[in-house]
């Protein structure tokens, strides 16, 4: 069995996992989702007006399109754990694994839920044998992977025959704005252009009944606007300064329009 504490000791130095280590238990952060352990930009339906619920929102129409017969399930980079908590209440007779490069992240995850399995793991480089999962799942993760055709070459091998591929991710724009994802960082081998592109890849890696849906609006957008809302009531809390919610005022414009697509990714294995 792989030992956390090392692991975690030894990705010290990992300036793309600590940030998000950091970043994910920041007080801020936590403060605008609540108590629920999401880390998305959720998705916004009439009347929702915390992200914590569109977080849970999100992760129902992903979930909605896994094989409702599923007995094994895989969630990919799976964050704090809440998605594999919402996915195993989906599935309560179903075996949950939920897999993150951050050995922190899982050593959390195994104390919030732990009726599922959580495994430090590479998404890229998927350890499991061949044809093992009925389903897999992966919310807003597949950016950030070294790379996406190589995790889903793998998602591909490790799914059984007739098994479903469901995802969130996100296209970014070209351009300047990519001073301000430092702590988001999204590899030049990983970029991606459009849906085409994506749509493409899938393909290529197997994949059929590929859909490609574009929910930026409901999403990303939704998600600023409500950034937009929170931040005076943050300042007031004293969650932040009145100094970091201007910067964040000023910046939000360009970081709205960061994001080409983002998009809802359903597929199929033959």
């Amino acid at each position: 069995m792989i030992d956390l504490e090392a692991l975690a000791e030894s990705q010290k130095t990992d300036p793309v996992i600590s940030a998000y280590d950091k970043g994910i238990v920041d007080r801020s952060m936590r403060s605008y989702f609540g108590a629920d352990r999401y880390c998305n930009v959720g998705y916004w339906v009439p009347g929702c007006r915390e992200l914590g619920e569109a977080s849970r929102e999100l992760t129902a129409r992903l979930i909605s399109e896994l094989d409702c017969n599923s007995a094994s399930i895989l969630d990919v980079g799976c964050g704090l754990g809440a998605t594999t908590a919402q996915v195993k209440a989906a599935f309560p007779a179903a075996e949950v694994t939920g897999i993150n490069i951050s050995a922190n992240q899982i050593a959390a995850c195994r104390n919030a839920v732990p009726d599922c399995i959580f495994l430090p793991m590479d998404a890229a480089q998927l350890e499991f044998k061949a044809g093992c999962y009925d389903s897999i799942l992966s919310v807003e993760a597949a950016f950030h992977f070294n790379t996406r055709e190589k995790f889903l070459n793998h998602a591909f091998r490790v799914l059984k025959s007739g098994g479903r591929l469901s995802m969130a991710d996100i296209i970014y724009a070209d351009g300047p704005m990519a001073q301000h994802l430092t702590v988001w960082p999204v590899m030049e081998e990983n970029s991606l252009t459009d849906i085409e592109e994506y749509e493409w890849m899938l393909e290529r890696c197997g994949f059929g009944d590929v859909r490609i849906t574009d929910i930026t609006t409901n999403t990303w957008h939704s998600w600023c606007t409500n950034i937009a809302r929170c931040l005076p009531g943050d300042v007031e809390e004293g969650v932040i300064s009145a100094e970091t919610c201007q910067v964040f005022l000023n910046t939000l414009p360009a970081l709205k329009d960061s994001v080409k697509r983002y998009i809802q990714i359903s597929a199929f294995k033959p």
